[in-house]
């Protein structure tokens, strides 16, 4: 007769899937669908964050290649109208998605020589912002005009 094997004293249970009680079902749908507004309203307000950055970087940078352009007397940029058309270029090559009007671009005679600046309002692509902050930038060159 063979002898029953020795046993640890732990009784085994069947394996089975352990389900929620029904209290709890849909609890997990329900978290997700009260967070997930919430983390998406963040992830695009960082995207909108990053992407306003980037225009006002560009802005910044066009303005200062029309004050260069004018500083190193370029022949493109010899006059006012030569260096608000290479600034508008600039900003058409660099901020390709937010289209620059021509009235944006202003060139002055300032003290420090001409003052080339450009005002816009930004216009947010994912978000609906009601007061989008505009976007500014300005250089100012000594060189010939």
């Amino acid at each position: 007769m063979p002898r029953p094997a020795p046993s640890s004293g732990l009784v085994e249970a069947e394996a089975r899937p352990i389900a929620p009680p029904s209290s709890e079902r849909g609890a997990t749908a329900l978290e997700f669908a009260l967070l997930a507004p919430v983390l998406f309203l963040l992830l695009f307000a960082g995207l909108e964050a990053g992407r306003l950055l980037f225009v006002s970087a560009a802005f910044r940078s066009a303005v200062a290649d029309a004050a260069r352009c004018a500083a190193l007397g370029d022949p493109a940029c010899r006059t006012e109208a030569g260096i608000a058309a290479h600034a508008e270029q600039r900003l058409a090559a660099l901020a390709a998605p937010m289209p620059v009007p021509h009235e944006a671009v202003e060139v002055a005679p300032a003290p420090c020589g001409q003052r080339i600046s450009v005002r816009l309002a930004y216009r947010p692509l994912l978000l609906p912002v009601p007061a989008a902050p505009p976007l500014a930038a300005e250089a100012c060159t000594a060189g010939p005009a």
